[in-house]
This record gives C-alpha cells, sequence and structure tokens, in this order.
C-alpha cells in the first residue's frame, strides 16, 4: 500500500524571521509517499542499525524481522528470538538486543549474519524496553519488578540492576 502525502504547512512568518509560538517562520514542505510493509504479526519494537537496516520486533511470533529501507522488503527469514519480544535497541558495537517479556530475558543477534549470538541473557521480571547508550552500556527496563538491568555489551553480562 503506497499513498501519496500532502503538502508541509507554511511557516508563520517570511523564512528566516523569527515566528510566534511555532519558533522559525519557513516555507512549505514537500509532499511525501507513505508505505506500509505488511505480514509482521503483531510489530511492536523498531530500531535501525548503522547499516540502514530496520529490526522490528513480532510481538505475536516471537522473532524480529529485518526490513530493508531501500526496497522496503524482507531481509532473510525471520530470527527466532524469546517468548513475546518488545523492545529493541542497537547497541554501540552494533549488535541488536531484543527484551523478551515472555521469559525475562534478552537476546543478541549479529547483525552480520542476523542470528542469535550465545544464550538468553536472565533481566528482571518483564523486560519491555530496552535502550543502548552511545560508546556505552545496554538499559534493560524490567516492569513487573520495577528495576532497570545494565548490561555491559562486551560481555553480554548484567553488571547491575
Amino acid at each position: 500500500f503506497t499513498a501519496t502525502g500532502g503538502s508541509g504547512g507554511t511557516g508563520s512568518t517570511s523564512a528566516g524571521q523569527i515566528g510566534g509560538v511555532g519558533g522559525v517562520g519557513g516555507n512549505a514542505g514537500s509532499g511525501g509517499t507513505v508505505t506500509t510493509i505488511s505480514g509482521i504479526s503483531a510489530p511492536l519494537g523498531v530500531a535501525i542499525n548503522a547499516g540502514g537496516n530496520l529490526y522490528v520486533t513480532s510481538l505475536s511470533n516471537s522473532e524480529v524481522w529485518v526490513i530493508d529501507p531501500v526496497t522496503n522488503t524482507f531481509v532473510g527469514a525471520p530470527i527466532p528470538v524469546g517468548p513475546t519480544p518488545q523492545g529493541v535497541a542497537v547497541s554501540p558495537g552494533g549488535n541488536i538486543y531484543v527484551s523478551n517479556l515472555g521469559n525475562d530475558t534478552v537476546s543478541v543477534i549479529n547483525p552480520a549474519t542476523n542470528t542469535i549470538t550465545g544464550p538468553p541473557i536472565s533481566v528482571g521480571d518483564a523486560p519491555i524496553a530496552v535502550a543502548a547508550k552511545p560508546g556505552g552500556n545496554v538499559y534493560v527496563a524490567n516492569a513487573n519488578s520495577g528495576t532497570v538491568s545494565v548490561i555491559d555489551p562486551g560481555t553480554n553480562a548484567v553488571i547491575a540492576t
């Protein structure tokens, strides 16, 4: 499904001049297209790696789909992860981290091969979100235990909760 977008809004003042509450005025934006990629059951989390690929968690099927944003097509088969995957993030080293709500773990995907690396990492109860600090650690929000697990991406070990 592809739909053509409309043109953007017009700034409140002339281009380059300070506007009201909206900030700097400007010219109207150009129209664009919206593309919908179907075939993922209950997509939930999405992240983009340095190579430009999108990683999308499929809540219902316990898998992660990889999408090439240039062609808007799937790259290979879906990657099986733990049950009920929620959040997804890209670490500073490039690995993909997926929080698995169904078994309180995090799966790590190698983006070069799009395969799981090592065993799942045990974290707190009900991991729902994951984020990576540039040049630093990976953080996992554990909803039911009210904690945040800190993963060292060099060792893929929890170093604090």
